[in-house]
Parts: C-alpha cells; sequence; structure tokens
C-alpha cells in the first residue's frame, strides 16, 4: 500500500494536462482488479498498456453492426462497466473477436 500512497503524492505533483491519461490507466487497473474479485479463481488477462478503452459506439462501428447488438453480446466481446452506467470495451479484445470472426467464415 506505500507504493499507492506514493503514486497519490505524485498524481498531486503532476501537470493537470497529464491527469487524463493517468486516469485512463486508473480505470484500466480499476477494471482489472473488478474481474480479479469476480472471479477469483481464473487468473485474468491484464489488458495490455497500450490498449484503449472503446465505447458501445465505437465497437458497433468497428464491427459493422448495431449498438444494441453489441449491448446484447457484451460478454462474449468482453465488455465491463467503468461505471454502474458506461460500458466499455478493450480494443485488443475486439481485434481478436474479429480476428475469430473471420477464421469461421466458411468459402
Amino acid at each position: 500500500m506505500n507504493e499507492l500512497a506514493s503514486l497519490l503524492e505524485r498524481i498531486e505533483r503532476m501537470p493537470a494536462p497529464q491527469l487524463p491519461d493517468v486516469l485512463a490507466e486508473l480505470e484500466r487497473a480499476r477494471a482489472h482488479i473488478w474481474l480479479r474479485m469476480m472471479r477469483p479463481d481464473q487468473p485474468t488477462e491484464a489488458p495490455d498498456k497500450a490498449d484503449d478503452l472503446l465505447t458501445p459506439s465505437e465497437v458497433s462501428t468497428r464491427l459493422g453492426v448495431d449498438r444494441r447488438w453489441v449491448y446484447r453480446h457484451r460478454d462474449e466481446l468482453g465488455g465491463f462497466h467503468i461505471s454502474r452506467r458506461k460500458l466499455r470495451f478493450h480494443e485488443s479484445k475486439i481485434r481478436r473477436y474479429l480476428t475469430r470472426k473471420g477464421s469461421q467464415k466458411g468459402p
């Protein structure tokens, strides 16, 4: 926990323009912690540091589907809530989904 206190001290000294990037990293860590708590017996894949979080609208655009489809298939796509009402997806998981979907197509 000393590391967390040290991090908080460093955040206090950071210039304001850097704070959105720090907040994004903290949200990724928070999501990872929630996954670990929800599935303590299963190892979770740590998100790639450069992995962007996508909104349902961004995912629907990338997949070429309706946004409602994205909400219905959120578990299959690896979606997770960063707050009570905000659903997000790791870009790397969406890329993997597209790769799997592409490899399942028949002739």
